[in-house]
């Protein structure tokens, strides 16, 4: 069990995820969107999701949808109330304020704490 726990956390170590670039142009706003996207699927967030279940699209998945991994399944049924959810809404804010601050979006997530 002591070995497998090591070999995790070096797991962990080797794949660390790369920020994404800062946002400065509106014009990269669709690469932004998907690095931010690719960026948040490597995080797990307090429930032991990934976090970019906080931006998904659908809140509500559908009852008999299929999907193609047990991640995406989890991603897709995730909750969106609840203390996890809250706590991982606010680190996905965090991110993202880092990442607009300096850019065309810097006007609209200040905006949005008000």
């Amino acid at each position: 069990m002591h070995q497998y726990l090591k070999d995790e956390a070096r797991v962990d170590k080797e794949t660390a995820a790369k920020d994404p670039d800062k946002f400065k142009s509106a014009r990269n706003w669709k690469i932004f969107a998907e690095a931010l996207e690719t960026y948040l699927s490597q995080l797990y967030g307090s429930g032991h999701v990934l976090l970019s279940y906080v931006i998904r699209g659908i809140i509500v998945a559908p009852p008999d949808q299929a999907y193609e991994t047990n991640k995406a399944r989890a991603i897709a049924l995730a909750s969106l109330h609840g203390a996890s959810c809250q706590q991982d809404n606010a680190r996905v804010y965090g991110i993202i304020k880092q990442l607009v601050l300096e850019g065309p979006g810097h006007t609209f997530i200040l905006g949005s704490t008000q």
